[in-house]
């Protein structure tokens, strides 16, 4: 005896209904705890550093040129007085750009992107290991 069910309105049976059934996923495959995915060449782009100084300074000269008043209101609203610019500060909370978006696997080729991307005008640029569970330097040693 087969046992028929009423999906939406219509009559299904029994194997219908199992055969549409969702499977069963597999397990999700384990990932290593550690693991070294390459280099990565990082900096700032040619002009991010002056770009964002001139961003500053004009910011700085509009809550400057406003009134005591006018200022008073905004402070009121939530706004902040802008500080002037400080190269130090803008590169430690500054976000560096890959240089490419895909990884080296080589380190000397990263340097290479690296001394490559200076002379096109990147600032502050760097090869940075991208890794995971270790420190580099790890990976020397082992």
């Amino acid at each position: 005896m087969s046992i028929n069910y009423i999906v939406n309105g219509q009559p299904v049976s029994e194997a219908t209904l199992l055969a549409s059934a969702p499977k069963a996923s597999r397990p999700k495959a384990e990932r290593p705890d550690q693991y070294h995915k390459g280099w990565r060449v990082m900096g700032h782009r040619p002009g991010a550093v002056d770009a964002a100084c001139e961003a500053a300074r004009i910011a700085f000269d509009a809550w400057e040129a406003l009134t005591p008043t006018e200022q008073a209101a905004k402070i009121a609203k939530g706004s902040r007085a802008p500080k002037p610019w400080d190269l130090k500060v803008w590169l430690e909370k500054a976000k560096r750009k890959p240089v490419r978006s895909k990884p080296y696997s080589l380190k000397s080729a990263a340097e290479t992107c690296a001394e490559m991307a200076r002379k096109e005008g990147w600032t502050h640029v760097e090869a940075v290991e991208i890794t995971k569970g270790e420190m580099p330097g790890d990976l020397a040693r082992s």
